[in-house]
């Protein structure tokens, strides 16, 4: 019964063996996923900081439009502008802050 056993184990082994188109796949596998320069931890960091770039970008395009936006309305009226941006006032009046609440 033992012998059967390990005969078989044997059997099964010589087969894997003899399949080497199978093994060698399997083998270059395993180093692609592994032991590459471009493993998987590697490309999840990569794509994390794709992700991350990404993000950034949208936020500086949001920045750029809204500083264009602000340059239109210095160059329409700058007074307007400094004292709604930054409460100047002029020496002999009173500056009152409204903030709307929702």
């Amino acid at each position: 019964m033992i012998n059967r056993q390990k005969k078989q184990e044997s059997n099964i082994l010589i087969q894997i063996w003899n399949q080497k188109i199978v093994l060698s796949v399997l083998i270059f596998l395993v180093y692609l996923a592994f032991f590459d320069k471009y493993n998987f931890t590697t490309q999840y960091k990569l794509r994390a900081s794709v992700r991350k770039l990404e993000s950034e970008k949208a936020k500086y395009l949001n920045l750029i439009v809204q500083a264009k936006k602000d340059k239109l309305d210095i160059e329409k009226n700058y007074e307007k502008f400094a004292r709604e941006r930054y409460l100047m006032s002029r020496p002999d009046e009173d500056v009152f802050i409204i903030q709307k609440t929702n």
